[in-house]
């Protein structure tokens, strides 16, 4: 057990009445879920947040727990803590909402919250279903808050990695479509800008970082703008003319994380988005930590009680991130900046593998075929016309609008769609098999069978085409030479239930009832036992004869029809006579 985990449980010993709440039993508790309570009587409704979702999420590892439920509770001050005075409850309730509900898609362990009314029914909630709980020793009574960088550091001195969120995949996937007609194939900077109303004079410095915004244009990088949220909405000035502004980020905490994780660098002051720096995986960022203008007893709080050293980078970064400790004066920023752009440049930041995350959502193909996987035919066919219209040659797309229109009942429009696919392709047997199977249910069988075997000429041991041969030549009552068709079929591919059964039909049409029987008997004991398939066996022992056979065929498939299994005797009894004296192939 590492050393971090086990202070955290030396604490909770302390409170060991404590660390199973209330009198729920064990059957009433989840034992795989983390119960992580976010105390707003002490913690701000702020980015601190995160902080709180990364140590929460370590203690879930370290407990071998499978996910994170967060419990926010009330703070008694108009549901957040008293001392907040800056703003008012209208400000918290959005920075509730926009920050802290927002961020919990950012950890992929948590995987549901309660949002509570009252600290009352943050107690009977936990009291009735929560057996592990963070933090270690929290009751609502004896309220306990872990958000501070202190605990981060002692968390990652115990060597647990700190960059645990994620940027959600769609939001990733807007931020790369909008970066691709910003940027181009240009490196994108992004430059956080802090204009708050609170702390005034630990502001950013915002002529200096349009200057170094404006060089970094100059030199071949796309720098983009993330204004504060209280500016967001104020008319741009001329100031930013020219450069990229990504307004979204600041209203949209998945939008922020996702830009900040597309980025080849993020830069800006120490302010509350630069949490989202230090704990999504592995960006690179060039943080300028004001210490220059800050007010008294700020070094005492904000850097030595969070275990930071002046002068030096977090001590959890990673590869290129670094924090320079000063101002955001022009000369420091543009010396920072492009020694940072350097070392990222010569391949000194390493990102892992990219993932999954797609360039872009889901193009009209694929929507238009999860649309025929949902049988909404109108709606896929309805892309399908669109594409067509645009690129009339597209083959690909005529095959696909052909599948819906046969899967919708509409085999004459499948027909058509075919047309030219089979004229350009010629007789390609996937082509070939939906045109025979819509012009078969539209009673054409002349037709059909003429394309089949020209298909069949040059793909003469194709076993779907000699299917589809077979079912035409059945349904021209041509019994034997159909037979002959699935018997070849069947050869190519024996372990296909629906071509065996088909056979043993032909077989039993064609008079030669004892290997419709033993196909029959095969299809039961190899595959299952179907009520269609027991009943067609049935049917054959009566033409020869059998009839006790019969009958317990017949048994079998009532038990079936309602449910039961068929006795195990009696079903062994009947495949063994079926197929007594008769080899273990296909009937030839």
């Amino acid at each position: 057990m590492t050393a971090f985990v086990s202070n955290w449980l030396t604490k909770a010993a302390e409170y060991a009445a404590d660390n199973v709440i209330g009198d729920a039993g064990p059957a009433q508790m989840s034992d795989q879920t983390l119960y992580a309570c976010f105390e707003l009587d002490i913690a701000p409704p702020a980015y601190n947040f995160l902080n709180f979702l990364v140590l929460a999420d370590i203690a879930r590892e370290e407990l071998g727990l499978a996910r994170v439920h967060v419990v926010f509770v009330p703070g008694t001050g108009d549901g957040f803590r008293h001392e907040d005075i800056e703003y008012p409850v209208v400000n918290k309730e959005w920075r509730l909402r926009q920050i802290c509900l927002a961020g919990l898609c950012l950890l992929p362990a948590c995987r549901s919250h309660t949002l509570c009314a009252s600290r009352e029914e943050a107690a009977d909630l936990l009291a009735a279903r929560a057996r592990h709980v963070f933090p270690f020793g929290y009751r609502v009574d004896k309220p306990r808050a872990d958000h501070d960088y202190g605990r981060i550091v002692q968390a990652a001195a115990a060597g647990h990695r700190v960059d645990r969120l994620e940027a959600p995949e769609q939001a990733r996937i807007y931020v790369r479509e909008w970066l691709r007609g910003v940027a181009g194939d240009r490196p994108v900077v992004t430059i956080t800008l802090r204009e708050s109303s609170y702390d005034v004079h630990r502001s950013s410095n915002n002529g200096n970082w349009i200057a170094l915004a404006r060089e970094m244009r100059q030199r071949g990088y796309c720098p983009v703008v993330v204004r504060d949220t209280e500016t967001v909405f104020a008319a741009d000035s001329d100031a930013f003319a020219g450069i990229a502004m990504f307004p979204h980020a600041a209203v949209n905490l998945e939008l922020r994380a996702a830009l900040n994780a597309e980025a080849f660098l993020n830069t800006g002051i120490n302010q509350g988005p630069w949490t989202l720096w230090h704990f999504l995986r592995e960006i690179p960022y060039l943080c300028v930590y004001v210490i220059d203008r800050m007010f008294e007893g700020w070094h005492d709080y904000h850097i030595d009680r969070s275990g930071f050293t002046l002068g030096e980078n977090m001590p959890f970064a990673r590869g290129c991130q670094v924090t320079y400790w000063g101002d955001d004066r022009l000369p420091d920023l543009r010396r920072e900046f492009w020694a940072l752009v350097d070392r990222i440049e010569a391949g000194e930041h390493q990102r892992g593998p990219a993932g999954t995350v797609p360039d872009r959502c889901d193009g009209p193909l694929e929507l238009a075929e999860r649309y025929r996987e949902n049988e909404h035919y109108d709606h896929a066919l309805a892309i399908y016309r669109k594409l067509m219209d645009e690129n009339p040659d597209d083959l690909q797309v005529q095959f696909r609008a052909a599948i819906v229109s046969f899967e919708a009942g509409e085999f004459a429009a499948a027909v058509d769609y075919l047309t030219q696919p089979l004229a350009v392709l010629g007789p390609e047997p996937t082509v070939v098999d939906v045109m025979a199977r819509a012009k078969f249910r539209l009673g054409r069988l002349d037709e059909t069978l003429a394309l089949l075997d020209q298909a069949l000429d040059l793909h003469p041991d194709d076993s779907g085409l000699l299917e589809r041969r077979g079912d035409v030549l059945l349904e021209k009552c041509n019994i034997s030479e159909a037979r002959e068709c699935f018997r070849r079929a069947l050869e190519r591919q024996p372990e296909s239930p629906p071509l065996a059964k088909k056979l043993a039909e032909a077989s039993f049409l064609s008079g030669r009832v004892d290997d419709a029987i033993g196909l029959y008997a095969r299809l039961i004991r190899d595959h299952r036992v179907s009520v269609v398939v027991i009943e067609d066996l049935a049917r054959a022992l009566k033409r020869v004869g059998r009839e006790k056979l019969a009958a317990d065929c017949y048994e079998i498939g009532i038990a079936v029809r309602s449910g039961r299994k068929p006795a195990p005797e009696l079903l062994k009894h009947v495949i063994a006579e079926c197929l007594q004296g008769k080899d273990d192939s296909a009937a030839a």
